[in-house]
């Protein structure tokens, strides 16, 4: 049975999320997401409830998604009434899904069903093997090569594997743009072509993943050859 982890909720909201997810989940409610780590040692799911006036909720949200059971955990969060550029905050800082109130149960148990088939389903991380002199990719028995601007743009995301990178990151340190300029459209089409080289069905990506706003990753592990072995 997976197991929910309920952050920072107030009474009347923990009976709403137990008349919606008790029968098929696990829940474990806290207030202080420090004492996470004792309770349950690694959640499935995690629902914030950032409505309170007293907390910062893209802090608060910022703060879990940096704890070490909570740093590829889907989150929740939910919201009162928001501008959109708060609700850009939140998923910026972390949040997988914004819910306002008033709940719907069965949109929440539906929200909550889909975010771990995603999980769930994630399959085994691929091998990517990087030979910077030849600006080729080894994935499997193929050996891809790539443009310079594709292969910076995959080195890029190969730095840290499981790492977002935004859109404005990846304008800056692929292309130098300064930052907030150039044109998101200029990534997009270049993941779109990394994709059509790398993924068995590039519609339905594996390899070069994208969250909603946390940006782009790459999930695989990550060889660099020698130049030896480039040769």
């Amino acid at each position: 049975m997976a197991t929910i982890l309920i952050i920072n909720s107030e009474p009347t909201v923990q009976d709403l999320l137990h008349q919606a997810l008790a029968d098929s989940y696990r829940l474990v409610s806290i207030q202080n997401i420090y004492s996470a780590s004792l309770q349950v040692e690694s959640p499935d799911l995690l629902i914030l409830d950032a409505t309170r006036p007293d907390h910062d909720a893209a802090t608060l949200c910022r703060q879990i998604r940096a704890m070490p059971y909570a740093k590829r955990t889907p989150i929740i969060v939910l919201i009162s009434y928001r501008s959109a550029q708060e609700v850009a905050q939140l998923l910026d800082a972390g949040a997988d899904i914004c819910l306002r109130k008033p709940i719907v149960s069965r949109e929440l148990a539906a929200r909550v069903r889909a975010l771990l088939r995603r999980t769930r389903r994630a399959p085994e991380r691929a091998l990517l093997t990087l030979h910077p002199e030849r600006r080729i990719v080894q994935f499997e028995d193929r050996y891809i090569e790539l443009t310079p601007t594709e292969y910076g743009l995959l080195e890029a995301l190969c730095a840290k594997p499981g790492e977002h990178k935004s859109t404005t990151a990846l304008l800056q340190q692929v292309w130098n743009y300064p930052p907030g300029t150039g044109d998101p459209a200029l990534v997009r089409n270049h993941v779109r072509n990394l994709r059509l080289k790398l993924e068995t069905d590039p519609d339905r990506p594996r390899i070069v993943t994208c969250y909603q706003g946390r940006g782009y990753t790459i999930s695989a592990e990550i060889v660099r050859a020698s130049a030896r072995q480039a040769s």
